[in-house]
């Protein structure tokens, strides 16, 4: 394996990185749409240069209500 990635170091960089790495929140995964939201929310930050706070108050909302059938989903059958 060392030999590998002396032959293409960019494999053993992104073998080094694993340890960083986190699992996916759960709005990008149960709610539909999750991470086209949260991305419309960071593009509005990072591009249109909208504030951070109203920008997370409206993706919060907007997640909340798009996740609710999920929610009462998961509560019906959990309980």
């Amino acid at each position: 394996m060392q030999d590998f990635f002396k032959e293409k170091p960019n494999f053993k960089t992104a073998v080094d990185q694993l340890a960083m790495t986190q699992p996916q929140d759960s709005a990008r995964v149960f709610i539909p749409g999750g991470d086209q939201i949260i991305g419309k929310g960071l593009e509005r930050i990072m591009i249109a240069g909208e504030d951070i706070a109203t920008v997370w108050a409206d993706v919060k909302l907007t997640l909340e209500e798009t996740g609710a059938p999920t929610v009462e989903a998961l509560k019906a059958v959990e309980g």
